[in-house]
Order: C-alpha cells, then structure tokens, then sequence
C-alpha cells in the first residue's frame, strides 16, 4: 500500500512538473529576452532557460507516439525503467559520493576549499565519470602525485587511493551496472509478454484525456481552467 502511495505522488509529481515547467520556462525566458535582452547575462540566461524549455517540449511530443502499436509499448518501457533507473541512481550516488570523500581526504586533503564549487567538482564530477569507465583523469593525477611528489606521505595516500579506485570500479562497473541491466531486462520481458495490454491501456488513458480536456485548452487560456477548479477544490 506504501509503495503504491509512493508511486502515485511521483507519478502526480511527474506529471506536474511536465505540465507547469514548458509554459513557465517558455514565459520566463520570453520575458527576459525582451525586457532585458540588451543585458548581456540576462540574454544569456534567457537563451539557456528556452533552450532547456525546448527539450521539455521534444521530450513531451512523446505521448503522440503512446497510441502506436508498435511504439506504444516501447514508451511504456522506457517509463518503466526510469522508475527503475531512479533506485539505482540513489545507490550510485551513494558510491559515488563515498569514493569522493574518502579519495579526496587521501590524495588532496590541503588542496580542496570548502566551497559548493570545490566540493562539487572534486567530490562528485570526478566519480560520476566512472560509471561510464572514464577514469584516465583520476589516473593520471595519482600517477602524477606518485611520480613527481617527494612526500612520503602523499605517496602512500596516492597509492592507497589506487587501491581504493579498483575496489570502486570493480563495484559499480562490474555489480552495478550488471545489475541495472538484469532489472531493465526484467522490465522489457514484462511489458513484452503483455504488449496488447499495455498498448490499449495507453491508447484509453490518452483519448480519456483528449475527451475530457475544457474547449479553452489552448496556452494561456486554460490558466482560467486551472483556476476554476483550484477554487471548485478548495
């Protein structure tokens, strides 16, 4: 019962942010390019939010394929395994963050200011790279401490740091990753096995909507529906 309660909120979340964030980005954006275009950080900043604004709006031409036969089920195990994806990210960030820290205190101790930007960027941008097999930039450093550093102890800490990064790599590159894959294709057999299903669901949940939706769909109008039932609700 919990974990249906969770998924509804995330899934009433999700629908949400895809609903208000296109039309709040678009006017955003549209009000700092021409109220404050001759600035030239405000028209950077407006370029930015209309182009993020963009990719929301490609990522939601999506639902017209939802009524697809063929493409239809492949959204819906596509939405499958991102619920799936977000257990997993918890876990990487979790791995992630622990290797940061305890490599950071090793190799670079004195090196590393306590700022957001510092932390950041020597903590978590590094590690992340390493689900993805990039770790020639942490190797080279170490290798640089190793070979260039005539302090015994940052030696020690650079090389206890090797052996700490192939313990990490062999966890989340071999395990994790491994994993993540056994449960995406877990999903993809489900949906797969039960394709008819989830293709007419779909097709019903997106004609129900069409068929209730007010006549004053249209941007910003149906902001006067919004209102409405926020009041009716209330």
């Amino acid at each position: 019962m919990r974990e249906s309660e969770t998924h509804s909120w995330i899934s009433w979340g999700l629908k949400l942010f895809f609903g208000v964030a296109p039309y709040a980005l678009f006017y955003a954006g549209i009000f700092l390019w021409y109220g404050y275009g001759n600035v030239p950080k405000y028209f950077t900043t407006a370029r930015i939010i209309l182009a993020i604004d963009l990719e929301i709006w490609y990522l939601q031409s999506l639902k017209f394929i939802s009524v697809v036969k063929i493409l239809g089920p492949k959204l819906f195990m596509v939405k499958n395994m991102l619920r799936d994806l977000a257990s997993f990210v918890y876990v990487a960030f979790i791995c992630i963050a622990a290797y940061g820290v305890a490599s950071r205190v090793m190799m670079n101790h004195v090196g590393i200011q306590f700022s957001a930007h510092s932390i950041v960027g020597n903590v978590l941008y590094t590690p992340y790279w390493f689900l993805f097999s990039d770790t020639e930039d942490e190797k080279r450093t170490l290798n640089e401490i190793i070979a260039n550093n005539t302090n015994s102890d940052q030696i020690i800490g650079a090389t206890a740091t090797y052996v700490l990064l192939a313990f990490h790599l062999l966890f989340i590159n071999i395990l994790l990753l491994n994993l993540l894959v056994a449960v995406f294709t877990t999903t993809i057999n489900r949906v797969e096995n039960n394709t008819k299903y989830f293709w007419r669901y779909q097709r019903y949940i997106f004609i129900q909507k069409y068929f209730e939706k007010s006549v004053l769909a249209a941007s910003p109008i149906i902001l006067i529906v919004y209102v409405g039932l926020m009041l009716r609700h209330s």
